[in-house]
């Protein structure tokens, strides 16, 4: 008998979580109630399950991660936060119940509800059994909506511009009159047209369809927000682009020398200018001169290379832990932190101030950027007891202004590395 091991006995399947000499704590992978200790001479009569037998008999198959659309795995990740902070305390009642009451007041849920999603999970031991169900296919249309996608593609979404009134008076001519130009007893309303039209409106196909595909893309083509952000869903993809300045530029003499080439690279998800540069040439050249510059400006690249630099300087060495979920990589850090900083604040007297040795935040669940700069500022306060994060929130700051405050506020308070 082995930790993870899934077990069956008649209709029951459960799952071995800890070991500890005759004790055995498990879960029960039907019911689903919070993990038990029982004596390990109890389980004699269990034999080895698969995951596959459990699945057949709850009903629950858990798909694959790639599998999932970006809405579902939102959910899951969202669900498996929350119960993150259980995982390590899983055999200890009092910890584990402190902690799921903390998580259900902090994300706003029911106790029941973190404990459902904690014994999901225990029981299949993988996240994706944490998303939720893909909705099937929606119900055919009806005769009168094909008739309603019928006028609008016929009639509203053409470069003739036509009103939706106009639209639906042509419909009710074409297919609910007879030769007679009789008007048919039963027809839909206009109200239920216009539901219709708004409930499959789509603003891209009402802009390139009314308007032409190059109004569109020079007009009303999404340049921020969900268009960009379904292929850079996290801060760190950047779009290059380079234009010529509308603007002649002359040398001393006043001789015509041209028209310079702004090139500019923006982070796809946060819109943040990561830098520009002008120049005479275009191509490649234009891109290794934006580059060059980005590296320039950088003032931690400044004071590396023993250079002047002003502002702030920020950033630390980072390391990436790979593993399996449940394996133990959270605890090992929890531990390696307890180690480390014994004494939790230090106090120094000239001049006074708190610092903390280090702190561990969990990234949002949907890599926001300023959603995390919050929660440092959130654990900053709860570790000196002081107001950033309200002040924060209060005055409602931005995300650049954000990545200054906790640059300084880590200069000031954390040290000698904050750990993310």
């Amino acid at each position: 008998m082995k930790k993870y091991d899934l077990l069956r006995s008649g209709d029951a399947i459960i799952r071995v979580l800890e070991v500890q000499g005759d004790r055995v704590l498990v879960i029960d992978c039907i019911k689903r109630r919070m993990p038990v200790w029982v004596d390990a001479a109890e389980l004699e009569s269990y034999s080895e399950c698969t995951i596959g037998e459990l699945s057949q008999v709850t009903g629950v198959t858990p798909s694959d991660v790639d599998a999932l659309d970006a809405d579902q795995r939102k959910v899951m990740y969202e669900r498996y936060t929350m119960i993150v902070p259980a995982l390590s305390f899983v055999a200890n009642d009092w910890m584990r119940s402190r902690l799921i009451c903390s998580v259900a007041r902090e994300h706003g849920v029911s106790k029941q509800t973190v404990r459902n999603y904690l014994c999901l999970y225990l029981s299949y031991m993988d996240e994706a059994a944490l998303a939720p169900r893909r909705r099937e296919g929606g119900r055919a249309l009806t005769q009168d909506e094909k008739n309603m996608r019928w006028a609008l593609n016929k009639f509203f979404y053409t470069t003739k511009k036509q009103s939706l009134m106009t639209a639906y008076t042509m419909m009710l001519k074409e297919k609910y009159c007879d030769a007679l130009g009789v008007l048919a007893e039963e027809y839909p309303s206009f109200y239920q047209f216009r539901y219709f039209y708004r409930k499959t409106r789509n603003l891209q196909n009402f802009y390139i369809s009314r308007d032409g595909l190059k109004n569109y893309q020079r007009n009303n083509r999404p340049l921020t927000g969900e268009g960009v952000q379904e292929f850079a869903p996290a801060v760190g993809t950047g779009m290059l682009d380079a234009t010529v300045c509308d603007i002649y530029l002359v040398n001393d003499t006043g001789s015509l020398v041209g028209r310079p080439i702004l090139t500019a690279c923006v982070d796809a998800y946060s819109g943040l200018c990561c830098g520009y540069s002008l120049s005479w040439e275009g191509g490649v050249y234009s891109l290794r001169g934006l580059m060059l510059n980005i590296i320039a400006d950088n003032q931690n690249f400044k004071a590396i290379m023993q250079q002047e630099y002003s502002g702030i300087m920020g950033g630390s060495d980072s390391f990436t832990i790979i593993g399996a979920s449940g394996i133990g990589k959270s605890s090992a850090i929890s531990r390696a932190i307890t180690l480390v900083t014994e004494n939790r604040i230090i106090e120094v007297d000239s001049p006074y101030t708190k610092i903390i040795p280090c702190i561990c935040v969990q990234c949002p669940f949907d890599s926001s950027v300023k959603g995390l700069l919050l929660e440092i500022f959130r654990k900053v306060d709860e570790v000196i007891g002081g107001n950033y994060y309200p002040n924060a929130l209060r005055a409602r700051t931005t995300t650049d202004m954000l990545i200054g405050s906790v640059s300084q506020v880590a200069l000031n308070h954390i040290g000698p590395a904050l750990r993310i």
